[in-house]
């Protein structure tokens, strides 16, 4: 649906075109096609359910694939000609909402932020720390990054900030790094929002670890100002529906032209169901596996003197469920998790702990669950291992689990006493 937001004192406006897509799974798809611009600079991007798939690089003059690796080949022909042509569209569009709003009071969201390794942490071996930064409006975001309060620049990239159903804003910050013990990496983020720059620590800690489609399509045109959506077209409807005073004089001129309706009617076969085709056969139906690590720390605190972290990385899509056994029976106490993660490059992670007191002779075991897996996997946790083989495998998973992520609010829920879906 075509929704517009702006931004009045910062002069931003941001059109997107986005689809919902229903495959055989019922599992519901969002196709989003972006374009922003303010009074210096411009945003032109496809997104898939949260995922960038290609942006414009303006500084660059040209247009970027974002794929993972998983993937088959999409093109984007003409793309970034359609993308210069638009902001000279945009850009008219902001001049005419300023002059219509008269400048009211701007709206500010300020961003939340957490950090967190990509991947199972071994010192000396390369890795990615991922700075995700959510919830914002408007853009941008600052984004810095500091090794032992030194700023790092090199190995550093920056996603296009993708919108939320709230019109808020989340964006990615990566930085390649070999860790070493003892160093410290911190993400700085500064936003007109905060009061202070928001800045999250992380550093390596060593733990003690072991081993063609049916395809229902909507689609609709919105926009919005103040970050608040003010008139959008729905095809089920097949008019524009205003919600603010201009919103509501703009739908009445739109829905009176014919042809003009016509035109935004007939984005639900050009760039809905055509998409859906495309999207389907090139990467919804693609699968990653997790590679999944257990290792064992000492909780902090509580009422067990063990803790286990079943740890799964690098899998899409991502629904995933993790199920801790013990003897074979599923345990449904004690038992915490992280929600799954966005590595912010198609792959997902997530971390479930469960606290326990040792008992001889049991057997504590976690199961994954995914689709990319032809039957449930299972990992059992072996602490008869020699500790030079369990520092091999994992490190800093404490850390993320006992230090970042359980203090990182909206990104934990605790599963006590359920056994849904992680």
């Amino acid at each position: 649906m075509p929704l517009c937001c702006l931004n009045m004192k910062s002069s931003v406006i941001v059109l997107i075109l986005y689809c919902q897509v229903y495959a055989e799974a019922k599992v519901l798809h969002i196709d989003l096609a972006i374009t922003g611009c303010s009074d210096s600079d411009g945003v032109d991007m496809y997104g898939l359910d949260g995922e960038e798939m290609w942006y414009a690089d303006f500084n660059k003059g040209k247009g970027v694939v974002a794929l993972p690796p998983f993937a088959d080949p999409i093109n984007f022909p003409g793309a970034y000609e359609q993308a210069v042509g638009d902001q000279g569209v945009c850009k008219a569009n902001l001049a005419t909402c300023i002059k219509a709003y008269k400048n009211p009071p701007e709206t500010i969201a300020p961003p939340h932020s957490s950090i967190y390794p990509r991947d199972d942490v071994e010192l000396g071996a390369e890795n990615t720390l991922i700075c995700q930064v959510s919830g914002f409006f408007p853009a941008p975001v600052r984004v810095r990054w500091t090794r032992n309060n030194q700023n790092v620049t090199e190995g550093v990239r920056i996603s296009t900030p993708y919108p939320n159903s709230d019109v808020t804003l989340n964006q990615f910050s990566s930085l390649s790094f070999t860790p070493e013990e003892g160093d410290i990496y911190g993400c700085t983020v500064e936003h007109k929002g905060l009061t202070e720059p928001l800045t999250r620590i992380w550093e390596p800690e060593v733990s003690q670890p072991s081993v063609g489609p049916a395809v229902f399509c909507g689609v609709g045109l919105t926009l919005g100002l103040l970050g608040v959506e003010y008139i959008r077209f729905n095809s089920t409807v097949g008019k524009y529906v205003g919600y603010t005073e201009l919103g509501l004089k703009n739908a009445e001129a739109w829905n009176s032209d014919a042809s003009f309706l016509a035109q935004e009617q007939g984005n639900l076969e050009r760039f809905c169901k055509h998409n859906a085709a495309i999207y389907y056969s090139a990467i919804l139906d693609k699968t990653a596996e997790p590679h999944v690590r257990l290792s064992s720390v000492t909780p902090p605190s509580g009422r067990h003197p063990a803790m286990l972290i079943c740890s799964a990385y690098d899998f899409y899509p991502k629904p995933i469920r993790v199920t801790w056994l013990r003897d074979g029976q599923e345990v449904k106490s004690d038992v915490t998790s992280t929600e799954e993660l966005a590595n912010g490059d198609w792959y997902y992670q997530i971390h479930s702990n469960l606290e326990y007191t040792p008992k001889s002779g049991e057997k504590i075991s976690c199961m994954v669950e995914h689709i990319s897996l032809t039957e449930p996997m299972m990992y059992h946790w072996d602490p008869s291992l020699p500790e030079s083989e369990r520092n091999k495998i994992a490190i800093g998973a404490s850390g993320l689990v006992l230090g970042a992520i359980l203090a990182l609010a909206g990104l934990i829920y605790y599963k006590k006493k359920s056994s849904g879906v992680l």
